[in-house]
């Protein structure tokens, strides 16, 4: 009996042990594949991460008293706060250095303080309303504080910043995703002009509203629809992927409430056919879609993100194939 009480002490003692060394590992490798799917965490992140869980096996397997198991269970509440506040704080230094690049963007083609050796960019056109709301994944709605909103323009982002950086109008630092560059009522449509007019790639999502109609019509009157990459909005239904800041792992799970962007498709696809513009009839899916010189559809991709794991290799390779330059997508 003694050999069989030894035994298991020294099991415990060796799951204990090993678990503090490859438990945390583990989850660091869990958090830099979720950042290959699309995930905005940091390095410093994901490498501080498993401090989170050291408390926690501490006290399933260490023989401590119970003050200490206490004072364990605070160590990991104080921990969680700490990591919340880096991963904003790197996040939002994340989002400066792309806000810095569209400001660099803006200098070089709009204020024109750099004639020779101007960066390339893709710009994105949407509606304001759409600002951090296309959600690529269904909310959790057990876990507070520990969903990732993976919003399209942040992967699209993503998989641009290496060819040619996404920037937008808009005020700096509003979401994490393209560069901002701020601008004023009176100064927006010539700005928007130049940009539309230099930008690599352009990325659009329609509207009815009076802004983005002016940004499409200079697209059209410049020749430029061949250059863009239209995007239609995906409603996400009741079944879907999700992404937990609290593992990093994607998983399958319900959603109950749902976002449906059919009726706005609509009424833009009406609108933009006052321009001579025939967008494709609304998929719930989403898609991007390519449309010729003469505003008809030429080139389509579903989407579907919210169903499928590697989000970014979906989009990847669907930018892929509407892009003009398919080499540099595919090189991001």
């Amino acid at each position: 009996m003694d050999f069989v009480i030894l035994d298991i002490k020294n099991i415990t003692h060796w799951v204990a042990t090993w678990g503090l060394l490859v438990f945390p590992l583990c989850m660091c490798l869990a958090f830099f594949f979720s950042r290959r799917l699309g995930v905005q965490i940091g390095t410093v992140s994901i490498l501080l991460s498993p401090l989170f869980y050291i408390p926690s096996i501490l006290t399933i397997f260490g023989n401590y008293h119970w003050v200490i198991r206490i004072l364990l269970g605070l160590l990991t509440a104080v921990i969680m706060i700490i990591l919340n506040a880096i991963q904003d704080a790197e996040s939002e230094s994340l989002q400066r250095v792309r806000d810095n690049r569209a400001l660099e963007v803006k200098n070089e083609y709009i204020n024109m303080l750099n004639e020779n050796g101007k960066a390339a960019f893709s710009l994105y056109l949407r509606p304001f309303f759409s600002t951090n709301i296309l959600m690529t994944q269904v909310n959790d709605n057990k876990t507070q504080g520990g969903n990732l909103n993976l919003d399209l323009e942040s992967l699209i982002e993503k998989i641009m910043k290496n060819d040619a950086p996404l920037v937008a109008l808009g005020k700096p630092g509003e979401m994490t995703g393209a560069g901002r560059i701020l601008t004023t009522e009176a100064d927006w449509r010539n700005e928007v002009t130049v940009l539309i007019k230099n930008a690599r790639t352009i990325f659009v999502l329609p509207s009815e509203h009076l802004g983005t109609l002016f940004e499409i019509q200079i697209i059209k009157n410049s020749g430029l629809l061949p250059n863009c990459i239209w995007i239609m909005p995906e409603s996400i239904g009741e079944m879907g992927t999700h992404v937990s800041i609290a593992t990093g792992i994607p998983r399958f799970l319900s959603e109950t409430k749902y976002s449906d962007f059919s009726k706005t498709w609509e009424e833009t696809a009406i609108a933009l056919e006052k321009i001579g513009i025939a967008l494709p009839t609304y998929d719930h899916g989403g898609m991007l879609f390519k449309l010729n010189e003469t505003g008809e559809m030429i080139d389509s991709r579903r989407l579907s993100l919210s169903k499928k794991f590697n989000k970014m290799g979906s989009l990847r390779t669907a930018i892929k194939k509407m892009s003009s330059n398919p080499e540099r997508i595919l090189s991001t």
